[in-house]
């Protein structure tokens, strides 16, 4: 891989025998290469930023089988394509490669099944959209916008809970969310666009259990069952969750079938999403402390206000996106000790004020995952100059 990119000087310590398991590879101000393990030493995350040489897609990537999360931030000069044998990362579950020269066609990833996270914005990449993405069992987060991709979104899966933004600012896209194809031939896109993915690190898991909420999507009607009585108990303790939760968002029609702070009762729940909820207030529960499980939060688009939980016993948490709400208070130190799994952490668009928690892993999320707040501080922002932390709004 080093001779791939050139041997660039900031790689300049990968020689034979080097020590390479949780080391950063710097170069000032802030270019980065960085490495985590598993316990027998093979690569599974890498993450490189920033970097200001030109080289190609080093192919030497499609070797790290191991790999579960890969992420390549603002480096223009990585152009070429990405490369087809990326179906051999089937431990893969997060990708983001962003604000690069990267063209060509977005690669199928029909092998690449434990994906959750594919994020591919402000790339050079052309053609269409390939139908296999509807396909992926695990997919909740996907980003392909400012591109240049055209042609029709494909339907089906898991594609129904992206929205426009997820596509917007390509050369010819249609197709939900966006507007109506007419006649559109699945042309090859223009030029090539810059590329951009995001990962997610965590090793591959068995099926989740999940609950995704989305404002726009009813529940679909469920006949009787003539078996209820032979419910085991699992399901009977399910069902007695359901119905409080129900409850508690006030018996909402779409809902009619089944009767639901009962989340927190959902002991195994891997997976939580809320999307474009706006009528959904209060504050996110201490419980979900019990959610030990938990590796996947996305609140977004809420009027859910209040601090921001520690997390301190969500130590599975891969992502916590928790953007666009009414959150405010100060971010938990705690969040700084999470084990490395946390790969994705966005607090933008909220009333948080105070320093931003160091140490940890917090040194991975940029200025973006914390702009337009209140009153936030401190690496990645400009530093605190004897801020207190602002009362709630």
């Amino acid at each position: 891989m080093k001779k791939q990119l050139g041997d660039s000087n900031i790689l300049r310590n990968w020689i034979k025998g080097f020590e390479y398991c949780e080391i950063g590879f710097n170069k000032p101000p802030n270019s980065l290469v960085y490495l985590a393990c598993t316990s027998t030493g093979r690569v599974s995350n890498l993450r490189i930023q920033n970097l200001d040489f030109y080289a190609p897609f080093p192919n030497a990537i499609c070797s790290l089988t191991e790999l579960n999360s890969l992420e390549i931030y603002n480096w223009t000069g990585l152009h070429g394509q990405i490369p087809s044998c990326i179906s051999k990362l089937v431990n893969l579950r997060s990708l983001v490669i962003t604000k690069t020269s990267i063209s060509g066609s977005l690669p199928s990833f029909s092998k690449n099944t434990n994906l959750i996270g594919i994020t591919l914005s402000n790339n050079h990449l052309s053609g269409t959209i390939p139908p296999s993405l509807s396909t992926l069992p695990n997919l909740h987060l996907l980003d392909l916008s400012s591109n240049y991709l055209c042609g029709e979104i494909p339907k089906g899966g898991n594609m129904g809970q992206f929205n426009a933004a997820n596509f917007a600012n390509n050369t010819c896209l249609c197709g939900n969310p966006l507007p109506t194809c007419f006649n559109s031939a699945h042309t090859s896109a223009p030029a090539p666009a810059p590329v951009s993915t995001t990962m997610f690190d965590s090793a591959p898991v068995p099926a989740p259990v999940s609950i995704t909420i989305f404002e726009s999507t009813p529940a679909p009607e469920m006949a009787p069952d003539s078996n209820s009585e032979f419910l085991s108990p699992r399901d009977l303790d399910t069902e007695i969750l359901l119905l409080q939760m129900k409850k508690q968002l006030g018996d909402p029609g779409f809902l009619g079938n089944w009767v639901i702070d009962a989340i927190c009762g959902f002991t195994e729940l891997e997976y939580l999403e809320i999307y474009h909820l706006p009528g959904l207030h209060g504050l996110i529960p201490s419980c979900i402390s019990k959610l030990v499980n938990l590796q996947i939060l996305l609140i977004t688009n809420t009027s859910l206000s209040g601090s921001v939980p520690g997390f301190s016993n969500n130590t599975n948490l891969n992502v916590i996106f928790l953007r666009n709400n009414h959150l405010n208070g100060t971010i938990p130190p705690s969040l700084s000790t999470l084990p490395p799994n946390l790969s994705s952490l966005d607090l933008s668009s909220n009333y948080l004020c105070g320093e931003i928690p160091q140490g940890g892993n917090m040194w991975k999320f940029n200025a973006a995952n914390f702009a337009n707040n209140a009153c936030l501080c401190g690496n990645p922002l400009p530093p605190c100059f004897n801020l207190a932390p602002a009362p709630s709004p």
